[in-house]
C-alpha cells in the first residue's frame, strides 16, 4: 500500500470536505423547507392559544409535520436510490438529521406533556447539536454561530413561560434551519453560476 505524503493527506482531506460542503449546500432547500414547516407551526400554535384554542395545537404539529417527513422520505428515498446505482457513499450525517428528528418525534409525540417547561430545550437541544457539528464538518462559520446561538435561545425557554415557547420554536427553526438553509442554497447557485 502506498504511503500518503502530509500534502496529498491533506488534499484528500480536503476534497472530502468540499463534497460533504457541496452535498449540504444542495440540502439548503431541505433545511429551508423544515424551517419554514416549524416557523409556521409555531406561529400558528401561539396563536391558537392566544385564541383559546390551546386544546387543539397537536393538530398544527401533525398537519405540517407527517406531510413534511413524507415529502423528506420520498425525496431522501430517490436520492439513495441515485446513490446506490453511482456507488456513491451513503450520507451518514443525512441518517443522523433523520434520527434526531426521530427523536423529536418521539419527544413531541410520546413523552411531551411529561417533559414541562423543558419540553422545548429537548425537542431542539439535539438539532443544536447535529447543527453545530454539521456546520463545523463543513467549515460554515454562518451555520457554527446560528447553531450555538439557537442552543443559547433553546436554553433560555427554561426562563421563560411555557405559553411562549411555540413563537420560541419559530425563532430557533429559524435559526438553525432558515438562515442556514438560506445560506448554503445561495452558495449552491453561485456556484453552479446560476
Amino acid at each position: 500500500m502506498e504511503k500518503l505524503t502530509a500534502t496529498d493527506s491533506l488534499k484528500v482531506i480536503q476534497s472530502v470536505i468540499e463534497l460533504r460542503k457541496k452535498k449540504y449546500e444542495e440540502n439548503g432547500l431541505m433545511l429551508l423547507f423544515w424551517g419554514a414547516l416549524v416557523v409556521i407551526a409555531g406561529i400558528i400554535q401561539f396563536i391558537m392559544i392566544q385564541m383559546g384554542k390551546g386544546a387543539q395545537v397537536d393538530w398544527v404539529w401533525l398537519l405540517t409535520m407527517i406531510p413534511g417527513f413524507i415529502i423528506t422520505f420520498i425525496l431522501s428515498f430517490s436520492d439513495a436510490r441515485r446513490k446506490v446505482k453511482k456507488q456513491e457513499t451513503p450520507d451518514y450525517f443525512g441518517w443522523a438529521w433523520a434520527f434526531v428528528g426521530l427523536l423529536a418525534i418521539l419527544n413531541g409525540m410520546i413523552f411531551g406533556r411529561s417533559f414541562g417547561v423543558g419540553f422545548t430545550v429537548t425537542i431542539f437541544l439535539p438539532f443544536c447539536i447535529i447543527g453545530l457539528i454539521s456546520g463545523i464538518n463543513i467549515k460554515n462559520k454562518l451555520w457554527i454561530i446560528m447553531s450555538l446561538l439557537g442552543t443559547v435561545i433553546t436554553y433560555s425557554t427554561l426562563f421563560i413561560p411555557f405559553g411562549y415557547h411555540p413563537l420560541l420554536s419559530a425563532l430557533i427553526s429559524f435559526v438553525l434551519f432558515v438562515i442556514p438553509g438560506l445560506n448554503l442554497y445561495i452558495s449552491y447557485k453561485r456556484n453552479q453560476n446560476v
